[in-house]
């Protein structure tokens, strides 16, 4: 079957679950979504404007074929050991049999329209090579935090290191060789002509590249120009002045990088026109993407519905603290509300993220990113496993397949799934494998998330960066080795493109949006929702202290509460005593920092400029954040 007939023509993507309209036209399950909660004109095939009916037409064949050939390319690149050969053993024709063989290509996937970014952080990045294999001539190297527009994706089957085995009949020292499967993807023209390595095939395989996804994004800046075209130069659509403002929902069913256009990464949307969701010279967010992942109920009461409008009859209810693993997100604009597709084995149906009208959130995600390994049970040591659902022991078992990482040490996190049948939460590394992050039936922490929101520095300074790679700090001498063996002049060059924004003084206070760890130098970096990054953890330790969210004492008579982040229009004024407080923001210009209550609305609990306290932390949450305290010389309460 031809990938152009099971390319959604919206995302092009191709995509589980498939439906057509009446005349045949396939669109994926995702973008379906965004167009049936879009006004009338909207809710048509992309294709032929036929407009569609109430009842769904699921496309079965289509999902077949692209289940199929999911399963052949995880089974082909899984990296099962080819079998031992003895050193010495072999002929010179097999020997040359065997070094053309090295590199193979096991498939040729669609072709694509996706942004990457770089991930892989020791010796600095990843190579361009002038071929589809890792054989061809390397051109130069992409460094860590990097955008790609990648066009086609390949998998190849690749020799790995060989190890020395003990021959079963006569004991002699051998060698055997495994293979690997490797996901490799064709960069776009702008970045010239190459390829390079995304992640290794198979559920374990360690990931260089991570793909910024579709999804529902909000705007955090104060206004993002529409375009009707992908360049900036383009007309102007939305609104009288051809801007959405901040605090607005939008659905992107397709990004593009722009090198040429400042490094931007654009987005499409899903009712037309071209948006710029982040500024790569300057390091900023300009939209936040409500991502797919694992979602964690935090309303006493969350309905689930049948359909992706609200108003559908409920299928059934959640209490607090239920994990859902949703596939995808979509923004209903007349009701203001941010919806979630449950995946099928949570369950199935949609469940609301965030109300718009009231900004009520009614569930919370478990962030990407840098995680913290607790000391769960007395056990000082987190396993590793090869693949999601393997084995939830924390002492190790058959299942482990990389050294088990100790309690106190940092992990990179760059996927989350929920395991059901275990209420297990895991996560998989960066590095490879898959570790145990929440036990729910238990309620055990095995590895909490690095803070996200607002934070009080506790050096003299930190230094805010452009780029997101820590150019003052270095990793291991072996790392250190390999990268002067691989062009680290080349890396001190991109390095030199790192230039110091500002400098944050002793207990002033900013906003962080994702934290990350480079293991090769051993720090953790945030983004700031400002612009700018900068390390927020070292071999010393912290040098800020985050404003947890949790239960808070409100020390006045009454508190204010607002529609939005911004003091605008007054919601309601609560009495003194304990509010829940979800999320922490910084208004830098204000000097407030605001927190979003469970029940919706933001209230101030801290005036950092005329250091007036709003109100006081009684308790932070354990249950999807870490247990850091606010530093005992920066008081709120004072």
């Amino acid at each position: 079957m031809n990938d152009d007939i099971l390319t959604c023509p919206v995302c092009l993507e191709i995509d589980t679950p498939s439906y057509q309209c009446r005349n045949g036209h396939i669109v994926c399950g995702g973008c379906l979504d965004r167009l049936t909660v879009q006004p009338e004109r909207f809710r048509c095939c992309p294709t032929c404007r036929v407009a569609y009916g109430r009842d769904r037409i699921r496309c079965l064949v289509a999902e077949a074929f692209v289940e199929s050939r999911r399963l052949e390319s995880d089974h082909e690149g899984g990296g099962a050991a080819a079998p031992a050969v003895v050193s010495g053993a072999i002929s010179s024709q097999q020997q040359a049999s065997q070094a053309a063989a090295a590199v193979r290509i096991l498939r040729r996937a669609e072709r694509v329209s996706r942004v990457y970014q770089i991930v892989a952080d020791v010796i600095g990045g990843v190579y361009i090579h002038d071929g589809e294999t890792t054989s061809e001539r390397r051109k130069k190297r992409l460094p860590y935090g990097s955008y790609v527009q990648i066009t086609e994706v390949i998998t190849i089957e690749v020799e790995a290191a060989t190890e020395s085995i003990v021959g079963s009949n006569n004991g002699n020292t051998g060698s055997t060789r495994r293979r690997r499967g490797l996901v490799r993807g064709r960069l776009d023209a702008a970045l010239g002509e190459g390829w390079i390595s995304i992640r290794e095939a198979g559920t374990g395989g360690k990931v260089f590249a991570l793909q910024i996804e579709p999804a529902t994004y909000m705007i955090t800046a104060p206004s993002v120009s529409v375009t009707s075209g992908l360049t900036l130069d383009s007309a102007h659509l939305q609104g009288v002045d051809g801007s959405i403002r901040a605090g607005e929902c939008v659905d992107i069913v397709t990004l593009h990088h722009m090198p040429k256009q400042g490094d931007r990464v654009r987005g499409k949307l899903a009712t037309g026109g071209w948006i710029t969701l982040l500024d790569g010279l300057n390091g900023r967010e300009l939209a936040c993407p409500f991502r797919r992942g694992v979602y964690c109920t935090i309303s006493k009461s969350t309905e689930i519905t049948t359909s992706v409008r609200r108003e559908v009859v409920g299928m059934r209810r959640l209490e607090a603290g239920q994990c859902l693993n949703i596939t995808n997100t979509v923004y209903d604009a007349e009701d203001g509300c941010v919806r979630g597709n449950i995946k099928s084995t949570s369950g199935g149906g949609y469940v609301s993220l965030m109300d718009k009208t009231d900004w009520r959130v009614y569930v919370q995600y478990l962030p990407l990113g840098a995680y913290q390994v607790q000391q769960a049970h007395g056990e000082t040591l987190l396993s590793v496993h090869n693949s999601a659902d393997g084995a939830s022991t924390v002492s190790g078992g058959g299942s482990t397949r990389l050294k088990p990482v100790p309690a106190g040490s940092y992990v990179e996190v760059v996927q989350i799934t929920y395991i059901d049948k275990e209420s297990v939460v895991r996560g998989k590394l960066l590095s490879g494998g898959w570790v145990n992050l929440l036990d729910t039936a238990a309620g055990i922490i095995y590895a909490a998330p690095v803070p996200l929101g607002v934070y009080i520095t506790t050096d003299e300074s930190i230094v805010v960066e452009t780029r997101p790679a820590d150019t003052s700090a270095s990793g291991d001498d072996g790392e250190q080795k390999e990268a002067a063996a691989n062009g680290a002049s080349e890396q001190h060059a991109a390095n030199n493109n790192n230039q110091m924004v500002r400098k944050l003084k002793k207990y002033a206070a900013f906003e962080v949006t994702e934290c990350h760890f480079l293991r090769a130098q051993k720090t953790v970096r945030a983004r700031l929702a400002t612009g700018g990054f900068i390390t927020l953890i070292n071999a010393e330790g912290g040098r800020a202290k985050p404003i947890m969210v949790g239960a808070w004492h409100t020390t006045r008579d009454y508190s204010v509460v607002h529609r939005s982040v911004k003091m605008g229009t007054e919601v309601q004024r609560i009495p003194a005593g304990i509010v829940d407080i979800v999320e922490t923001r910084y208004l830098e210009r204000d000097g407030h920092i605001r927190g979003r209550l469970a029940s919706g609305g933001w209230m101030s609990l801290v005036n950092v400029k005329e250091n007036v306290g709003y109100a006081k932390q009684v308790e932070r949450r354990r249950s999807l954040v870490s247990t850091s305290a606010v530093d005992s010389r920066y008081d709120p309460g004072t």
